[in-house]
């Protein structure tokens, strides 16, 4: 319970602060880009930050607790709610306002029901979580994964960002069409990064935890 309601709260805030440094720096944002008409659509964006980062945690937990069921049925049914409300406004004629608003309400009802099951958790009483935190033991362990998914955003949008810096906005839409990237070590990281964690609670069962 402690480790659900920590994580939960630390995910949160981060939510809350990822989501005020960029309302906070959406002028500049727009203005590196050559888009300085973006800047509104930046700080409503940026609600869905908060929420998305919030609820990150719940597929987790489910998958460690053994409900993949309830996993892959959470991760589908968000699939296509998700085409939903992307694909609505834009065909009402919205346009991008009505995009990120469909995002913003994605993120919403992901986080809401994304808790709701968490804090539904069969067997788990989260009455008392509060007297047994360890913030700083976690901190430490999931800083060095949160530095390696740093490095995989900056090899996924570099050479978007060095563009969108570079060039006006009609040009860069030509490239995000037109470019066509082959990402070997993707390709081989994505076939093997779930495998750990399927090990990792059959060592943890037998008292492993060096392994």
């Amino acid at each position: 319970p402690s480790l659900i309601a920590q994580t939960a709260l630390m995910l949160g805030i981060a939510g809350v602060c990822g989501a005020a440094l960029v309302a906070v720096a959406a002028e500049w944002i727009a203005a590196t880009f050559n888009n300085p008409g973006m800047a509104g659509s930046v700080r409503l964006y940026a609600i869905s930050i908060a929420f998305i980062i919030a609820s990150e945690h719940a597929l987790s937990f489910l998958i460690v607790q053994n409900r993949y069921r309830l996993a892959v049925t959470l991760e589908i049914g968000e699939t296509l709610v998700r085409v939903v409300l992307l694909l609505v406004p834009l065909w009402l004629g919205y346009g991008l306002i009505g995009l990120i608003s469909g995002i913003v309400l994605f993120a919403i009802l992901r986080f809401a029901i994304r808790t709701l099951w968490v804090l539904n958790t069969p067997g788990v009483a989260f009455a008392g979580w509060s007297r047994s935190l360890f913030p700083l033991e976690q901190l430490g362990y999931c800083a060095p994964l949160a530095l390696t998914g740093f490095a995989w955003i900056i090899g996924m949008a570099f050479n978007k960002g060095i563009v969108a810096a570079s060039f006006s906005p009609a040009e860069y839409a030509i490239y995000a069409v037109g470019a066509l990237v082959f990402r070997l070590g993707v390709l081989c990281d994505m076939s093997l990064h779930n495998l750990p964690r399927a090990a990792r609670r059959s060592s943890v069962r037998v008292g492993n935890l060096d392994e």
